[in-house]
């Protein structure tokens, strides 16, 4: 009896930690040696380009940096299609 009232507050809490630890994740398709990488909750950027990219596309974003093209700001995304294709998108950063 005394031990059902040790596991279960001890059950709860590793799930309520399990899950701020899963929330804190950066999004899969952000590459540790990305310079955003530790800017991840800023969602302007290039996290809110991954997230805009697969909300369009309706595909998974396998990596994404930021680039200088001709001067000016971009975002190399590569993205797998739900057909099982990988695309490669560019995209300004304004």
């Amino acid at each position: 009896m005394k031990t059902k009232y040790f596991i279960y507050p001890l059950l709860l809490a590793l799930l309520l930690t399990g899950g701020l630890a899963h929330a804190e994740r950066p999004h899969p398709g952000l590459r540790s040696d990305s310079p955003h990488y530790n800017n991840y909750r800023d969602r302007s950027g290039l996290g809110n380009a991954i997230s805009e990219t697969e909300r369009r596309t309706g595909g998974r974003v396998l990596s994404a940096d930021p680039r200088n093209v001709d001067g000016k700001q971009k975002y190399r995304i590569k993205v797998l299609t739900p057909s099982g294709r990988v695309r490669i998108l560019h995209l300004d950063a304004d």
